[in-house]
């Protein structure tokens, strides 16, 4: 038994032992040049688009990888010249067991620190709408057409396992008519994608700015289909947003008066496709701001509506619209709820339908928020609907319906000097 137990650990030793031999000899045996190729070709047939990189190197620790410097990937040129993704080092697994016969057979491919743009142009169309197109297969070095990259021999390259980004940076770039542009950023994006047969698992975290929105995306799928385009592969997916204040996000997205603010959180899941997604869920504003400078009002003329628990129930996106049905929230004791329809593209016009208000003391919105000379105090009751568009609320404010205002007294400024 005991002689055994010997054999068994020398074995065991020497297999190790040559595996550790192996992989310390990975730089010698490992053929660059031809990885490079194989890299370039695989990677750039499968963009559709050209990828680059200055150089490749190959480390040990803490598993055998080739590393690429200054990995650049194309833009489609119909819409920028400058890269669509760009980072100074990326890492490419390769698999033990493919590299001891003879092969090189990726692993998975990890992006630290990736700058990645997308683009809207005008017409509603993204940059990664080309993403995928079919290439011309190439063909790199190795024996009968295979590319190569160990010293031994040739060996089929497999793509790789899962591509994860760490700490990434996306700036999402709005081009509208007439030379209107709008930017947003992405940071801190940890992504992993995986999956196979045809279906592609997202799985991440992000923080958007401007607004520091931390989005959380779980049990997401894109089903590829070699006959479509990127953006026609249907998606879904689970989504969280959380945020401090939502101020600096909705001032970029509908203008910065006036300025609505507050934390935030919701959920939602996605579906519809890449190109065009849908989103259904629930969205809270715990304490919602609704601040702007009122030329009216004395100093201070910056003025502030503190909204209660400002819940918007089945809120969905599709097609560039938002609604929401219904929404609740309560403004100094008073009670409102309605029907949220909003329409973003070509600027933000805002429906309220079903909108109910009970008891909501007028003083504080005439007098304190509005600075009126002239106003009642009464509570108010409204039943009916309103319409507005969000660069001028007050201007553009419209709409029928029935209002009462009860017992109260004559307030303003004026109307107590008189």
């Amino acid at each position: 038994m005991k002689r055994t137990f010997t054999w068994i650990v020398v074995v065991v030793a020497a297999l190790a032992l040559l595996v550790i031999a192996a992989v310390l000899a990975l730089p010698l045996v490992v053929d660059t040049p031809r990885v490079q190729a194989l890299i370039v070709s695989t990677a750039s047939q499968a963009l559709g688009r050209p990828v680059k990189f200055t150089s490749v190197s190959v480390s040990v620790l803490p598993g055998p990888a080739v590393k690429l410097h200054d990995l650049e990937v194309a833009e489609d040129p119909k819409f920028d010249s400058a890269p669509f993704l760009k980072l100074e080092t990326g890492r490419l697994a390769l698999k033990l067991g493919g590299l001891l016969a003879g092969r090189v057979e990726f692993g998975d491919l990890t992006l630290q620190r990736p700058a990645i743009t997308l683009i809207r142009n005008p017409e509603g169309v993204l940059n990664i709408a080309s993403l995928g197109a079919a290439a011309e297969p190439k063909k790199s070095p190795g024996r009968g057409g295979q590319p190569s990259g160990g010293a031994g021999g040739a060996g089929a390259a497999a793509l790789p396992g899962r591509v994860r980004i760490e700490k990434g940076t996306v700036t999402y770039v709005v081009r509208g008519k007439a030379g209107a542009l709008s930017r947003y950023r992405v940071e801190d994006l940890d992504l992993t994608l995986g999956g196979s047969g045809g279906t592609l698992t997202v799985e991440g975290a992000a923080r958007v700015k401007p607004g520091d929105l931390g989005v959380t995306l779980a049990d997401g799928r894109i089903a590829l289909n070699a006959g479509r385009s990127l953006l026609e592969a249907p998606v879904s997916a689970r989504v969280g947003v959380d945020g401090r204040d939502v101020a600096e996000l909705v001032a970029a997205s509908v203008g910065p008066t006036p300025a609505i603010g507050g934390p935030v959180k919701g959920t939602f899941n996605v579906t519809g496709t890449l190109g065009a997604p849908k989103a259904a869920g629930t969205l809270e504003l715990a304490s919602a701001r609704v601040t702007e400078e009122v030329a009216a009002c004395p100093e201070p003329r910056r003025r502030t509506l503190t909204l209660t628990a400002l819940k918007l129930g089945g809120t969905s996106w599709d097609g560039g619209r938002l609604t929401s049905r219904p929404v609740t929230t309560s403004l100094a004791g008073g009670k409102v709820s309605l029907n949220l329809g909003a329409t973003l593209d070509g600027g933000v016009r805002v429906e309220l339908a079903d909108l109910s208000i009970k008891g909501l003391p007028l003083e504080r919105v005439l007098v304190d928020f509005l600075c009126q000379g002239y106003a009642v105090s009464g509570p108010l009751d409204f039943d009916g609907a309103l319409a507005f568009t969000a660069s001028g609320p007050w201007g553009t404010l419209s709409g029928p319906g029935r209002l009462r205002v009860g017992p109260g007294r004559v307030v303003g400024a004026r109307a107590l000097s008189l």
